[in-house]
């Protein structure tokens, strides 16, 4: 019990069990005690015992229970605070904590004051007592928090820091984490004073963007993503990247929660990731390029063999008419060459477009053959065009290089096999359909060319990506994108569109939309090669020649025939055997090409037949060098290889040693 100096009270004896006597401070209701010093006698109200879970039964009225029931490091600042206030007339005001009956504790603000009697002496005191329980529990969390922020601050890379722009324009810093020493090379204290460090430290190439993008956000309170670069005091070169959400505070200021984040490591990695995918983009076209281009030597020298062929001819021939088809046949096959050139070197370049008036049927009748080379015979390709197509004004190698492209992502989609569709068809366009379906393309008639696959099809969150320089859905020995940029980047320049749709599992269909023009449709006339017709002879030799390539295979017949021996054509290889199996008996040599449409190709059917005809010689052609031995599982140590263009006095000395007892009768 607390030793004080004892008087007789002039307080009135109330009853401190009545409700009516709870007051009420800031809508919590305020307890009330009385502590008589003479007699020591402590009473409490109603609700303080009700705070502390206790009923009147369990309470005793004096000082001992009071300090029982207060916690121990409360007693030491309890005594020191009412001696104060009894010897000095200080003013009682302490914030204790009351043991509740269930063990907890119960915070309470207390005040008081000192009644005196008629000698001026204290005899008692009386006071309140103010339950702040939920309010320290709140400030402890609050506390809590803050040390949590700050402790994660302290450890996330990168600066936290709350930004304010004041409604008269000017900044202020209200926190920095120390992150902002590893990113700034400046302490939160420096900063906060001196904010304009911030803005002096951007380069001044990016510095404008840099405030437009803080006040954009600012004004519209949208989030804030940015990138720019630094300069620290020490001279290092840094980029950083800001992220905030800017909040309006009710006395008219911006408030930007902020996170800045050193992302240099990260821009030097993107960089050397550019350069990568660069090089790799340059080898995919490498690769392409030398594919194509394998495709088109093959092309060429079919080419060689045509013009060769019939310059032969002509030097034999006196007949007009026949020097006036011979001729016909090399003028075509120096045309085909010149495309051919044309294809591989628009393929490889970059330069500004040169529109002309095209007929895209007959652009893609020009790329059959590029696209057959880049296609594999596990793939099946089908063209489905549209009689009466309109005219489109475009550049004709990049629109081949585009379509080319596209049928290259067919093909590497399908590693499997598959079926690949190029199609043609006009289409209208219409107000309504762009402004329902919020279409970028304008209303009119276009020309659509759609290249679809079987493959593995585009996931919707990647459709979007597929165009974006660099983004591939490929493996990384596919190359360094699907090339859909340049695709996409010359059919906008066309004032066209490019259309994607996919379905995982099932396949793609890129469509390219392209103006038509009013001119009339430019349907040209097949080109038609001129019949030749077949020299009578001594029959020295019975051959069957199997050629996809009609005018090769023109020139072929005509000098066979002239030298005397039997000839019998076909133009593939499934067509041969068809023609042989039943007149077995009635071919002595087969002079075949390597490869060619269908499944059966040149020594594949050379097996087969030799199986049905022992005896029967084979000569194979080819325009790859290096085809027999790659694909030669049926050649035999008899057979002889060509290599094309064939000079016509090594096809008949090669035909002569192999068939020495049907020599041809020279002419």
């Amino acid at each position: 019990m607390l030793s004080v100096s004892k008087g007789k009270s002039r307080f009135m004896d109330i009853r401190w069990g009545q409700p009516e006597l709870a007051l009420s401070l800031l809508g919590q209701q305020v307890c009330l005690w009385r502590w008589e010093l003479e007699t020591d006698r402590v009473q409490w109200s109603d609700h303080l015992l009700e705070i502390l879970g206790l009923d009147r039964s369990d309470y005793v009225e004096n000082s001992d229970f009071f300090t029982a029931c207060l916690h121990p490091d409360d007693h030491e600042m309890f005594q020191t605070s009412v001696e104060r206030h009894l010897n000095t007339r200080a003013p009682y005001r302490f914030r204790c904590r009351l043991r509740h009956r269930d063990g907890h504790y119960v915070t309470l603000l207390t005040q008081g004051t000192t009644i005196l009697n008629d000698q001026g002496e204290a005899t008692e005191m009386i006071g309140t007592a103010l339950d702040l329980t939920s309010q320290v529990e709140a400030m402890d969390q609050l506390l809590e928090s803050e040390r949590s922020f700050k402790s994660m601050a302290e450890n996330v890379p990168g600066a936290i820091f709350r930004y304010i722009i004041n409604p008269d324009g000017t900044d202020e810093l209200e926190y920095m984490s120390s992150g902002c020493v590893d990113i700034w090379e400046y302490t939160s204290e420096q900063l906060a004073s001196q904010t304009e460090k911030l803005w002096a430290s951007v380069l001044d190439a990016d510095f404008p963007a840099m405030q437009d993008s803080v006040q954009e956000a600012a004004r519209h309170l949208t989030p804030w993503l940015h990138r720019w670069r630094v300069k620290t005091p020490s001279g290092v070169l840094k980029h950083l990247e800001g992220r905030a959400i800017p909040v309006k505070l009710e006395d008219g200021r911006i408030l930007f929660n902020s996170l800045i984040l050193d992302v240099s490591e990260e821009e030097e990695i993107r960089r050397e990731l550019l350069s990568q995918q660069e090089m790799l983009g340059q080898a995919q076209k490498m690769e392409a390029i030398g594919r194509i281009s394998g495709g088109i030597a093959h092309d060429f020298n079919n080419l060689l063999a045509i013009v060769m062929g019939n310059a032969q001819l002509l030097e034999e021939t006196v007949d007009e008419a026949e020097r006036s088809q011979f001729i016909a046949e090399i003028v075509q096959a120096c045309k085909r060459g010149g495309r051919l050139t044309r294809h591989l070197l628009s393929f490889a370049r970059r330069s500004a477009l040169r529109p002309e008036l095209i007929n895209l049927d007959k652009a893609l009748n020009d790329i059959n053959g590029l696209v057959a080379r880049v296609i594999p015979e596990h793939i099946e390709v089908n063209t489905v065009q549209t009689a009466g197509l309109w005219q489109v004004e475009a550049d004709v190698a990049f629109l081949e290089n585009a379509i080319l492209n596209l049928c290259i992502n067919a093909r590497d989609a399908m590693s499997k096999g598959g079926k690949l569709t190029i199609e043609t068809s006009n289409v209208r366009i219409s107000a309504d359909y762009t402004h329902d379906r919020g279409e970028d393309i304008s209303p009119g008639r276009y020309v659509m060319v759609a290249v679809t696959d079987t493959g593995t099809g585009i996931s919707p969150s990647e459709i979007e990506k597929v165009v974006e320089p660099f983004y591939s859905t490929k493996g990384p020995d596919l190359g360094s994108g699907l090339g859909l940029a340049m695709v996409d980047g010359f059919v906008r320049q066309s004032n066209g569109a490019l259309r994607i749709y996919s379905e995982v599992g099932l396949g793609t269909t890129v469509k390219l939309f392209l103006p038509a023009t009013p001119a009339a449709n430019d349907v040209a006339p097949r080109d038609r090669l001129p019949t030749i017709s077949r020299f009578a002879g001594p029959v020295a030799g019975r051959i069957l020649v199997v050629e996809d390539e009609a005018g090769v295979l023109k020139v072929l017949e005509v000098t066979l025939t002239r030298a005397g021996y039997h000839v019998e054509t076909a133009t593939s290889g499934n067509d041969a055997f068809a023609r042989f199996k039943n007149r077995i008996d009635e071919f002595d040599l087969l002079l075949t090409d390597v490869v060619m449409p269908g499944d059966l190709q040149g020594p594949a059917l050379a097996q087969k037949l030799t199986e049905l005809a022992p005896s029967l010689k084979v000569v194979f052609m080819s325009g790859y060098p290096n085809e027999a031995a790659v694909n030669g599982n049926g050649l035999r140590s008899g057979d002889r290889f060509l290599m094309k263009p064939i000079l016509r006095p090594k096809l008949l000395s090669c035909l002569a040693e192999v068939l020495p007892s049907t020599r041809p009768k020279p002419r």
